[in-house]
């Protein structure tokens, strides 16, 4: 239990301002000076303290700074813009892997109903609906590539009827395949319906 002298701790500070205590250091029960209290092991939780404090304000920092990738689009179209991209890149990349998994998730969030108020700006269409379907069921990548073009052509039919821009999603036409894409970067063409052999083959159109 801390106690405390008063008339010892009026008589230190005066001592200070007259110009210091010398070679006395007053100390009850961890009391040092008049406006110092200190106890076993608080520095060290001060320390630990501030380290927890620090790392707490760097998280919120980080997370602050996370915007959404895809601003304006909603429920379930936001969740079937996510996957094709994945496609996208995939198949820029001459990767098969994961394709089916994405077209199959894209399949599920259309499959979902359409928020109350929706209905009338994100509606999938029938031919959207055959072609995910088909996309999901490709067994390579030529056969993922031939039917990403019908895939793209609905996406931006539907991000047209949306409405709001993203200001990250960017369509391309390539003009040897004859055939659109969407994409989020927009200083780069990354074809993919011909990957590595024609990655830069294209160029930008429109901005959603």
């Amino acid at each position: 239990m801390l106690t405390l002298d008063c008339d010892e701790c009026v008589t230190d500070w005066k001592r200070l301002r007259k110009g210091g205590l010398g070679d006395r250091r007053p100390e009850v029960d961890g009391y040092l000076g008049p406006f110092q209290l200190q106890t076993p092991g608080m520095d060290s939780s001060w320390s630990l303290m501030k380290s927890f404090l620090l790392l707490a304000l760097v998280v919120l920092g980080i997370t602050s700074l996370r915007a959404d990738p895809l601003p304006g689009l909603k429920e379930p179209l936001k969740t079937v813009t996510e996957q094709y991209l994945i496609i996208e890149k995939k198949l820029s990349g001459d990767s098969f892997d994961g394709v089916a998994a994405a077209a199959a998730e894209m399949k599920a969030a259309m499959a979902k109903p359409l928020p109350a108020g929706a209905a009338a700006s994100l509606p999938f269409a029938p031919d959207f609906l055959t072609a995910v379907d088909t996309l999901a069921e490709a067994k390579d990548l030529h056969d993922a590539r031939v039917v990403f073009s019908d895939v793209s052509n609905c996406l931006i039919a539907a991000l047209a009827r949306n409405g709001s821009k993203t200001g990250t999603l960017h369509t391309a036409f390539c003009s040897m395949r004859k055939a659109y894409w969407v994409q989020t970067d927009a200083k780069k063409i990354e074809n993919p319906y011909y990957g590595a052999a024609m990655l830069d083959c294209g160029e930008f159109q429109k901005e959603y």
